[in-house]
């Protein structure tokens, strides 16, 4: 999911270069992605390639991003770089329309899979490759048992169905090379309703879909103010969401109703979801006086108006900017933080257990870390922070005395280096669990206890 998330998000910052003479053709797109489209495809994402020039806003994505550690500066310039020569890879291969396609027929085991159009002279086995392996070169479709043992998009098989390379597991390149596709007559009214953009995304309920959530949920749940599920599923028949990239940044939301007073009911919802699926998740409930005026803001700036049995909501280059700093950046950032935290942590866990592993097998504790690495017991890179990687060695290792036979879990054997605290450390007990830490006093009660009370010789240096 990381490269779909890479992806998409450069399709959303990045300026628009129309092929010259190409009009849009809604009917013609629906037409070469309608072969894969059943009775129980939910959501299909579409990407256009062939408008993207990855490196003339790059410097956007970064400003998005509040990139400003010289290691994070690192990951996005090693990122840029994999997507700018995938994209020109991709292109000069005849590539253009990228489809994510995600069907309940594939549930739960494979959530979507991937169809790339051959256009007249595209490079089916160059295309291949890029979908699995991300190489520019031919690459041959190997089964695997797991999505995520599938190269570049998570898709461990590939192959040329209909005139279109499609990836996705054996299993549903099988099911898919047997289908014929079923008419989804919202499908085309949906991509013109998107319109002419860069990245489209559709949502297509079905109707089971929508008597499915009817029996199992008749009423709505009391965060989104409660009422029948019915203002849901009579209100949104289908949606398009169409995305115009820089310089002028625009988004267009439609939604489908089954009536006006349909669409009514469903416009009115709408305040009670972005609060609850935006807001509160972003920690504005928790300081909501000093934050009223945004969420007031947010909720105008989402809700869309009532046209007819339609639903439409328009975005300007400054209210899509708003919404990019304002509701995706954050939590990426977070998430961002919480995978570097997750992965520090996982760090402590393991050095701990070769250190626990070293002093059952030698009766005694390793001198210091550096010892561990001389031995391979221990790469060089696990005593790299991957919160703060300009520092050699990022862990401290508190040697415990020789005659402590009893392995705590409350005394710290290692813990993160750290210049300040900021939202916490991850730390490494006795026993071998490792915990993050945000709470400094406690830390530090922990720490003094697990200090040697005396500095014997031999005693680990700080930071060693």
């Amino acid at each position: 999911m990381r490269t779909i998330t890479i992806l998409i998000l450069v399709a959303l910052v990045m300026p628009a270069v129309a092929p010259a003479g190409q009009a849009y053709d809604a009917a013609a797109i629906t037409k070469t992605i309608a072969p894969f489209v059943d009775d129980q495809t939910l959501v299909v994402i579409r990407i256009d390639f062939s408008r993207l020039d990855v490196d003339a806003t790059w410097a956007r994505f970064m400003e998005l991003l509040k990139v400003t550690k010289d290691h994070d500066v690192k990951d996005i310039v090693g990122a840029k770089g994999e997507v700018e020569r995938w994209v020109k890879d991709f292109v000069k291969a005849g590539g253009k329309d990228f489809f994510f396609v995600f069907s309940l027929a594939d549930l739960p085991a494979e959530p979507y899979f991937v169809v790339v159009p051959l256009r007249p002279g595209a490079k089916a086995e160059v295309l291949t490759g890029l979908v699995t392996s991300g190489k520019a070169e031919a690459a041959k479709s190997r089964p695997a048992k797991r999505r995520k043992s599938g190269g570049l998009f998570g898709c461990p098989a590939a192959g040329k169905i209909k005139n279109a390379i499609v990836a996705g597991s054996p299993e549903q390149l099988k099911r898919l090379r047997a289908a014929n596709g079923v008419d989804r007559p919202n499908l085309p009214k949906a991509f013109a309703a998107a319109g002419d953009s860069s990245v489209q995304i559709l949502l297509l309920p079905t109707p089971d879909t929508r008597r499915v959530i009817e029996e199992m949920m008749p009423e709505l749940p009391k965060e989104i103010g409660g009422g029948p599920s019915t203002v849901l599923t009579r209100g949104l028949i289908w949606a398009a969401i169409g995305i115009n990239a820089p310089p002028k940044m625009s988004v267009r939301l439609i939604v489908q109703s089954k009536d006006t007073a349909s669409a009514k009911a469903f416009r009115d919802l709408v305040p009670r979801i972005v609060k609850s699926l935006v807001c509160e998740p972003l920690g504005f409930s928790k300081t909501r006086q000093a934050n009223l005026p945004k969420i007031k803001k947010l909720t105008r700036m989402l809700t869309p108006i009532v046209a007819g049995n339609r639903l439409e909501l328009t975005l300007n280059h400054e209210q899509t900017n708003t919404f990019i700093n304002d509701l995706l950046v954050p939590p990426l950032q977070k998430a961002r933080m919480r995978a570097r935290r997750d992965f520090a942590m996982r760090n402590a866990r393991d050095i701990c257990t070769v250190i626990l592993h070293e002093a059952q097998r030698k009766e005694q504790w390793p001198a210091n870390l550096q010892v561990l690495v001389e031995k391979k017991l221990l790469p060089a890179k696990m005593l790299v922070n991957p919160r703060w990687p300009n520092l050699k060695v990022g862990y401290v290792y508190i040697k415990p005395p020789a005659q402590l036979k009893r392995w705590s879990s409350e005394r710290i054997l290692i813990y993160e280096i750290h210049d300040k605290w900021g939202e916490g450390i991850a730390v490494g007990f006795m026993d071998g669990h490792a915990r993050f830490m945000s709470h400094e006093p406690s830390f530090k009660k922990l720490l003094a206890n697990s200090l040697p009370q005396k500095s014997p010789a031999g005693s680990e240096p700080k930071g060693k």
